[in-house]
């Protein structure tokens, strides 16, 4: 009789899950390593044993013995497939009338697909048994051409049947817990790059000095919850929502997810915090798919999220780096309404439009306030006269309802979006100074038009790109800020295969008011009435270590707004800002990054600025990261931070009056299901 040294390696293959049960075999020890796979196989009726009630592990089995043993498992599959059959009648004939019937169902394909997990394992090891046996199983009576025959029957009609029958949405869960603390050193506070300070006390009121990360520390949690629906949109519509809960939103925490960034000022003398907790309905949406080839694409009505480009329409992350989450950085702004796209061969064309101040947290206060363009306000005034630049005064529109329209077509080697957005606030003009700070002749801005093209082209792997964005702001459908409002980009870059280089110039008017997300200096957020070069490069000089690099050197834009505003034009101010960035890949699921980041103002700051007297205490902020990702599953990632801080801000840049040294650690941890 011949035998097979291996064989049993085949029966083996059986293992589908861990067994709780005793094996029977008094030869084979609970920390075998073979114990728990042949508990399996024996409560399977695959294995009986030898006469003696042993298992004979070190016995050589026999190829007859094998082929025993692969025919009692396709009978067990035999039975396992009738079971199955059963079970996808019963669901084809029943209707789901009820919430319970619904649960029913569910717990009914649940308990399908796992029998289908675990017969497609079995099938593959069966298809190979009959491979390597074949010639056994035939001298033992067995008609191998039928067995192949029903194994290709399973897999095709019962597996493929169950598999192919899934629920009609599906639910993802973001669960993540963050915690900050924050210190000052040398009788100081630290400086976030939101422009918190850090080494804060939560009791204290008044406190002239900084305390330790032990009092200067705060716990968030932040659950998202989101389900979409499986079906294609062309029969039925498509459908989502998501709705978030925790302590996250609100201006102590991490922000209302706004342009607050946008005003250029930071976030004044208060430390990370928990809010209140809220809950918010993030989105919620139909949408319907058109067919194939058509040139209606698609149309989405509810609550849902739109952006263009981060020169004039997508929303900033003040959050990061010290907090991430898929709805504060994905950029979107958030509407309730409608939005509409016509495909015409490589090009789109989207109309879309809604209110945009309807999203309220429930225990909390509005979501996303989106404000666009700028006026001359006495704040301004206040500012130049100090010395300080241009562009710190906020959004002067609270935008509640917007109209916007936008065409896209890909060509060869690159891509055009050119844009018209319109947007109006519940404010009107009646003559009067109204609700909003009002610039020095009294007027209310209830409307700002917006216009942008953003394109770029591929030559020889040369990429160009350009951007061009304006602000109209509009009082009672007049022109009111037209001029000094614009803004544009170019840029050239280069990617080698370990290398990369871009040179970009920039141009930002005083004026300019995009909701946008373009860039930020310090605590400086989408800068204006600036004008310069910019350098970044990357080199990746390991395949598991890369450098990265970025420079920017700025001067005031010279545009004169008004007479009286005049001093604007004596300022001679120079601005440049550093990024240095280590990234190294090597830990296992994980990488650690170095990162050092500088700005510096040189030139007319500082009392006196105004009058042409130049400042001999130039502001810096200075930062050094030290940043750890982990990711120990697929579905599980932490992360942590330590970043400290060193500035002078002492002559009034950006209307702060500090001198800053310290530092915070954060980590965060996330789990997604």
């Amino acid at each position: 009789m011949k035998s097979h040294p291996f064989a049993w390696t085949a029966a083996a293959m059986f293992l589908v899950g861990v067994a709780s049960a005793q094996t029977g075999f008094p030869d084979v020890p609970q920390n075998h390593w073979a114990y728990e796979g042949l508990a399996r196989l024996r409560a399977d009726g695959l294995l009986s044993g030898y006469p003696a009630g042993l298992f004979n592990g070190a016995h050589v089995l026999t190829r007859y013995e094998i082929a025993v043993a692969m025919a009692a498992a396709y009978h067990t599959l035999a039975d396992r497939d009738d079971d199955l059959d059963l079970r996808l009648r019963r669901l084809e004939e029943s209707e789901a009338h009820t919430s319970d019937d619904v649960s029913s169902r569910v717990l009914a394909l649940e308990s399908g697909m796992a029998v289908v997990q675990s017969l497609a394992r079995d099938i593959a090891v069966l298809r190979m048994a009959l491979a390597s046996f074949g010639a056994e199983y035939r001298s033992l009576g067995f008609d191998t051409a039928s067995m192949r025959a029903s194994l290709a029957a399973f897999e095709g009609s019962r597996l493929s049947q169950i598999e192919g029958s899934p629920l009609p949405f599906k639910v993802s869960v973001d669960e993540s817990l963050i915690g900050i603390g924050g210190y000052g050193t040398g009788g100081q506070f630290g400086l976030t790059v939101d422009g918190r300070l850090t080494g804060l006390s939560r009791n204290a009121t008044g406190q002239p000095y900084p305390v330790g990360a032990d009092k200067d520390s705060s716990i968030f949690q932040d659950l998202d919850l989101n389900v979409t629906s499986t079906k294609d949109g062309e029969a039925s519509p498509q459908w989502g929502a998501m709705v978030s809960a925790g302590d996250v939103v609100g201006g102590s925490a991490f922000g209302d997810m706004s342009t607050t960034p946008n005003t250029g000022t930071n976030m004044g003398n208060i430390g990370f915090r928990e809010a209140p907790t809220s809950v918010v309905l993030d989105e919620a949406w139909l949408k319907w798919v058109g067919r194939p080839h058509s040139k209606f694409d698609s149309a989405t009505v509810g609550r849902q999220g739109y952006q263009i480009s981060p020169y004039f329409y997508r929303r900033p992350d003040p959050a990061a780096p010290y907090f991430s989450g898929s709805r504060w950085s994905n950029g979107d702004w958030s509407f309730d309404g409608a939005k509409g796209r016509l495909r015409v061969g490589a090009a789109y064309f989207d109309l879309f439009g809604g209110r945009t101040s309807d999203e309220q947290a429930i225990g909390g206060g509005q979501i996303q306030p989106l404000t666009a363009g700028r006026v001359v306000t006495a704040v301004d005034q206040v500012a130049v006269n100090a010395g300080t630049n241009f562009g710190l005064s906020p959004g002067a529109v609270s935008v509640d309802q917007e109209f916007g329209a936008r065409g896209h077509v890909d060509f060869r080697g690159g891509r055009l979006d050119a844009a018209y957005v319109w947007m109006s606030s519940d404010n009107y003009f009646n003559g009067t100074t109204g609700t909003l700070a009002a610039p020095p002749d009294n007027v209310v801005p209830d409307g700002v038009r917006l216009y942008g093209l953003d394109a770029n082209e591929i030559i020889s792997r040369v990429k160009l790109s350009g951007a061009y964005g304006r602000t109209d702001v509009f009082v009672g459908g007049d022109a009111y800020v037209k001029g000094n409002d614009d803004a544009y980009w170019l840029s050239i870059a280069r990617d080698w295969p370990d290398v990369g280089v871009k040179a970009g110039y920039e141009y930002i008017a005083p004026l300019y008011g995009a909701p946008g997300d373009w860039g930020r200096l310090g605590t400086w957020w989408n800068p204006t009435d600036v004008k310069g070069w910019s350098v970044d490069a990357w080199w990746k000089t390991t395949p598991v270590l890369k450098l990265s690099a970025n420079g920017q050197w700025l001067t005031d834009s010279g545009a004169q707004i008004t007479d009286s505003l005049a001093a604007l034009d004596q300022m001679t101010d120079r601005i440049s800002d550093y990024n240095l960035m280590i990234d190294w890949s090597a830990l296992p699921r994980g990488d650690v990054t170095l990162g050092y980041e500088a700005m510096e103002a040189k030139g007319l700051w500082g009392n006196g600025a105004g009058n042409g007297v130049p400042s001999d205490n130039a502001p810096y902020e200075h930062w050094w990261n030290v940043g750890i990702s982990w990711r120990p599953a697929s579905t599980v990632q932490w992360s942590l931070l330590w970043q400290t801080s060193r500035a002078n801000l002492a002559n009034g840049f950006l209307g702060d009056l500090i001198v800053a040294r310290g530092g915070l650690i954060s980590s965060q941890l996330t789990i997604h299901f």
